[in-house]
């Protein structure tokens, strides 16, 4: 706990000091956490509770099934993609290894594990699905504001979190990136977004050489 909140602010220092004696263990729970805070940041618990109520409880755990195989899909994708900044950040001349750039990869997601503090009482208390709607009936037209009704402030300030979560996990990946494959911050921010661009560019090159 120490080190996630220390890499929020010294994540350079803090990740060298992790990188002496790196933790497989510590890296998959980071990795299971960040995944738990993905889903909470678009669970819906009206939504679900609404489903429950209409098709019974054995829904229920047909959405805690899918919900686990979307969790540990998601930790399977953290834990292979590593391999995408190890090799883009080697050919950019970075040193790092597999297991360092995992480590920086992991503890790079904490402004994103930190964000379960906001996430997950918005999942609880404010619904997602309820949208803006205008209905006319009988000459008379009746306006639902949907979630704009709980205030747009509270929806703003939700939406400028998310943004100052991505942006710090930015920060943060790029100098513990930068740390473990001992370059410069500016290098490790171009291997991540190289790391976010190519393997998209590839399978959309894949998907048109097949049409």
């Amino acid at each position: 706990m120490r080190h996630l909140a220390t890499v929020l602010f010294r994540p350079r220092r803090t990740m060298a000091r992790i990188l002496e004696a790196p933790n497989a263990r510590a890296v998959l729970l980071l990795f299971v956490a960040a995944a738990i805070s993905g889903i909470a940041g678009d669970f819906d618990a009206a939504v679900v509770e609404q489903i429950a109520s209409d098709a019974g409880t054995r829904i229920l755990w047909i959405i805690a099934g899918a919900v686990l195989g979307v969790l540990v899909a998601l930790v399977l994708l953290f834990w292979f993609y590593s391999w995408v900044p190890l090799l883009i950040g080697r050919f950019l001349g970075g040193t790092g290894d597999i297991h360092g750039v995992r480590a920086a990869v992991a503890w790079g997601l904490a402004p994103a594990i930190w964000a379960l503090l906001y996430r997950v009482p918005a999942a609880i208390w404010t619904s997602q699905a309820a949208t803006t709607s205008v209905r006319m009936a009988e000459g008379t037209v009746a306006f639902d504001p949907g979630r704009f009704a709980d205030g747009c402030g509270v929806m703003l300030v939700f939406a400028v979190l998310e943004v100052i979560v991505f942006a710090w996990t930015v920060f943060v990946m790029s100098n513990t990136l930068a740390e473990a494959h001992r370059y410069s911050p500016w290098q490790a921010l171009g291997t991540l977004v190289l790391s976010a661009i190519i393997p998209f560019a590839v399978t959309l090159a894949a998907v048109l050489a097949f049409l």
